[in-house]
Formats: C-alpha cells, sequence, structure tokens
C-alpha cells in the first residue's frame, strides 16, 4: 500500500510490485534513454551509506560513557602540532641570533623572526600549560 514508486539518491526507482528501475530519461541531443532494470542485491556507489565508528569514552567502571572521542583527542593533536611548530620556529630564530650575534647581517624576515621570537616563548609555554592540564 505504498504511495508510488520511492527512489534513491542514485536515481533508482522501486516500483509497487518490488522492481528496481532506472527510470527513462532525455538526453541533451534530445533522444531517449530506455528504462533499464536493475539486478536484485546491486547497490551503486551513490547509495552506500558511510558508517560511522563511534570511539565511546570509557567510564569510571570500565563501561562505555555516551562521550565520544572524536573531539578531545583533537584538540590535543592540533596543540601538539601548534607546539612542535612553536618549538621549530624558536629554533630557526635562536640560530638566526647567533648569526646576528657573530656579525652577520639578517634579511628583514630573518630579523623579523628573531623580533617575534619572545611571543612564541609565551605562546609555547601556554600551549604548554593547557595540554598538561
Amino acid at each position: 500500500m505504498s504511495s508510488g514508486p520511492s527512489s534513491t539518491p542514485s536515481g533508482i526507482v522501486t516500483t509497487e510490485a518490488n522492481e528496481r528501475l532506472i527510470p527513462s530519461s532525455r538526453r541533451a541531443d534530445g533522444s531517449v534513454r530506455r528504462e533499464r532494470r536493475v539486478r536484485a542485491g546491486y547497490v551503486p556507489q551513490e547509495d552506500v551509506q558511510n558508517l560511522e565508528a563511534l570511539n565511546l569514552v570509557e567510564g569510571d567502571d570500565g563501561q562505555p560513557s555516551g562521550e565520544t572521542l572524536t573531539n578531545k583527542p583533537q584538540t590535543e593533536i592540533e596543540t601538539a602540532r601548534k607546539i612542535r611548530t612553536l618549538e621549530k620556529k624558536l629554533k630557526q630564530a635562536d640560530k638566526l641570533k647567533e648569526k646576528a650575534d657573530l656579525g652577520e647581517t639578517l634579511l628583514p624576515e630573518q630579523q623579523e623572526k628573531v623580533n617575534r621570537s619572545d611571543s612564541w616563548r609565551e605562546e609555547l609555554d601556554a600551549l604548554k600549560k593547557l595540554n598538561n592540564n
């Protein structure tokens, strides 16, 4: 007692007689594609549903709680990446500062990197404190 044919995202229609068909359509040049039957059990790629794995956080009793792990590790990963990036920038700035102390002339970009090293140190310290908590 369905109200009519149901359609899938790929355009396959299921009729009331439980036949699966790709309906006829008109091409850009005006010719008509004929209606085609779809084999039983065939699922086109457009109709395949993506399954999302649930990474559940375990509670104190070892049983999964309702929370998922998707948000927390992502922020931890991003924080770790930011820490590595800042450490790399600081190492480069320290090398440039040593060059400047030896009397070499630095390019404007290199001098800017040396000047920003203090703010990067403060940001790195704040991220490390955040990551430890």
